[in-house]
């Protein structure tokens, strides 16, 4: 649920950063696909009910974890906007490079502290290795491909973080098309609404 605000801080960082004022269509079409993504969590928090409680450590440092990567997907979003008013010409897919590779060492130095005792560190499977493979090297590369040119070519970060809450719809239709697992209603209503919000947005610009 946290990492949905980040439309809202690539808003609040619009003002400040870029010095651009965001249209009203962006402001209120974000506001609706917040009322979304808060459709899909009510239905999470309804399935879970009757789950065992975790920890009140684990809740906290969860929630925390969520709202920082919400702040600084809104910060990435914000910085390659920043490049390319202020820095034209800047090739914005090397800081995505050293940024996997920072995050990528950080990883695995986290992983023994993380992983749980009883479980391996790396899958015996031939196939989960092939799986990680894949989604490592070319879906996460190739969707911050997409991300820096979107950014560099939309009117604004916070346009660019909208349109990526589609993902809470995408999502589930494509767990049910590859795995067969059901989304829930409360999915899918949620995930239309944003998708309308999206549209919505889209429509007015062209008009804009």
């Amino acid at each position: 649920a946290f990492t949905a605000l980040t439309p809202v801080w690539a808003a609040l960082l619009t003002k400040p950063v870029l010095n651009m004022r965001l249209p009203w269509r962006t402001i209120w079409c974000n506001a609706g696909a917040l009322a979304g993504t808060a459709v899909v969590v009510v239905g999470v928090a309804l399935e879970s009910v009757g789950d065992a409680p975790r920890s009140a450590r684990d809740t906290t440092l969860g929630t925390l974890f969520a709202i920082m990567v919400s702040v600084t997907a809104a910060a990435y979003l914000t910085t390659i906007r920043s490049a390319a008013v202020h820095a034209p010409g800047t090739d914005m897919r090397l800081a995505s490079l050293f940024g996997m590779i920072i995050a990528t060492c950080i990883s695995i130095a986290l992983v023994p502290l993380l992983q749980p005792l009883d479980q391996p560190l790396l899958p015996a499977n031939s196939r989960a290795i092939a799986w990680l493979t894949i989604s490592g090297f070319f879906v996460v590369a190739l969707a911050l491909l997409l991300i820096n040119a979107a950014v560099q070519l939309t009117s604004s970060p916070a346009e660019v973080s909208l349109i990526l809450q589609i993902e809470g719809l995408l999502g589930p239709i494509s767990v049910y098309a590859i795995l067969g697992e059901v989304p829930s209603p409360f999915a899918l209503g949620g995930g239309c609404v944003v998708l309308l919000m999206v549209a919505i947005h889209e429509t007015l610009a062209l008009f804009a």
